[in-house]
């Protein structure tokens, strides 16, 4: 019994505190890069788009893929556009892990991987990957 008055000072320290995790009542919760956990590939095109990069947005028929995943195209592209693929994974870990496998260039923002849908991409599709990249990463 001699731990039990140790005990109580530990439970009543943590009284105090205030549950930081969870967002008040109507918030979408938001990850650590400041995208709601709720998203979908609708919605990060939305915010794409104002921010000035105009998105189309499309699906993979016959994807493998565990998790969603969509096709981002340039709305603006007087060429034939190329793709970036985007997959919607599970937590922000996955999203890290997906991008990795993606191979250059590709990033991970929230739960959202962002890559080239081709290895053999022109440098056009580069270069709206990095847009894409440098509009997610503005404030």
């Amino acid at each position: 019994m001699r731990w039990a008055p140790l005990a109580v000072l530990v439970l009543a320290a943590g009284c105090g505190q205030q549950n930081t995790t969870m967002p008040p009542v109507g918030e979408k919760r938001a990850d650590a890069a400041g995208l709601p956990d709720t998203w979908t590939h609708r919605e990060v095109a939305d915010h794409l788009g104002k921010k000035g990069l105009k998105v189309t947005v499309g699906g993979i028929p016959d994807s493998a893929s565990p998790h969603p995943v969509s096709v981002f195209k340039d709305a603006a592209a007087t060429e034939k556009a190329g793709a970036i693929v985007v997959h919607l994974c599970k937590d922000v870990g996955a999203a890290h892990e997906q991008a990795g496998s993606m191979g250059e260039g590709a990033f991970s923002k929230g739960r959202f991987a962002f890559g080239l849908y081709d290895v053999s991409a022109r440098e056009s599709d580069k270069r709206f990957l990095q847009r894409i990249k440098a509009a997610m990463d503005a404030p």
